[in-house]
């Protein structure tokens, strides 16, 4: 199960830092006679879509990056500038490495969502083996063999850098060729944006109530009377009477927090 890690009490709320961030961004531009807000190559990139990278060594970077989606400037977390993240085209077969550059004031990560391979490259701080996150200013060099072929994706697993851009599509061309013929391939990420910080969101959903236990409690004694009146002997079943590992049979009894993905 992922972990999912918050600012303790007392050390200084992510909008904050992101103001702080701003400012050194802010400063730099202006040093270079340059506005502060999405400049005409971002604005451009924003509506083309993210870079595609191919071949089998990616540099990938973070950086706080301003953004504009509702009439708003904000900082966003970039990943080579762009959001969403460039699209990441791999081949079935090979080895990627891909060395991830931390410039922001915080750890980070990358977790390659859906992808086989070891525990030690899969990204997720303090699970993954060995893995404790990309400290500021340091590079971390993931390296694996692709097993696989497909559409996928990636994402910070730190804070809630995810929410605030990092991501990015995942293509995975296969070792044989297509058994069909295409003009072009497009790539579609759907995400969601709010200028609110995602503390703040996730401070109000955990204040939503949950009926997750009581309506798992209801379906279970429901299960249980149907079974005894079948004559069924254990194991979960479907209403059909056959053995099966439905969301009804299996559902969880314990309350779910809710969470931001």
């Amino acid at each position: 199960m992922s972990k999912l890690y918050l600012p303790q009490r007392g050390v200084v709320s992510l909008s904050r830092r992101r103001f702080v961030q701003g400012l050194a961004v802010g400063g730099a531009l202006l040093g270079l006679g340059m506005r502060p807000n999405l400049s005409h190559a971002g604005r451009l990139r924003t509506r083309m879509g993210p870079q595609v990278l191919k071949g089998s060594r990616f540099d990938l970077s973070y950086s706080p990056t301003a953004v504009n989606f509702t009439g708003k400037d904000r900082f966003a977390t970039a990943i080579n500038g762009s959001v969403p993240a460039p699209v990441l085209r791999w081949k079935e077969g090979d080895t990627v490495t891909l060395n991830v550059t931390n410039n922001l004031a915080e750890d980070t990560s990358i977790h390659w969502h859906g992808i086989i391979l070891p525990s030690a490259q899969d990204g997720v701080p303090n699970i993954s083996d060995g893995f404790r996150g990309i400290r500021p200013g340091e590079t971390f060099s993931y390296r694996f063999p692709v097993l696989q072929n497909g559409t996928y994706w990636y994402h910070s697993h730190s804070g809630f850098q995810e929410q605030t851009g990092a991501y990015g599509a995942i293509v995975i061309d296969p070792r044989e060729p297509e058994p069909f013929s295409y003009d072009r391939d497009y790539v579609v990420v759907l995400s969601d944006w709010s200028d609110e910080d995602p503390n703040a969101i996730y401070a109000k959903l955990k204040k939503l109530p949950t009926t997750t236990t009581s309506t798992n409690a209801r379906l279970v004694r429901q299960w249980l009377r149907s079974s005894k009146g079948a004559g069924a002997d254990s194991g979960p079943t479907a209403g059909c009477g056959t053995r099966c590992a439905c969301p009804t049979a299996t559902s969880r009894t314990s309350p779910v927090t809710p969470t931001l993905s």
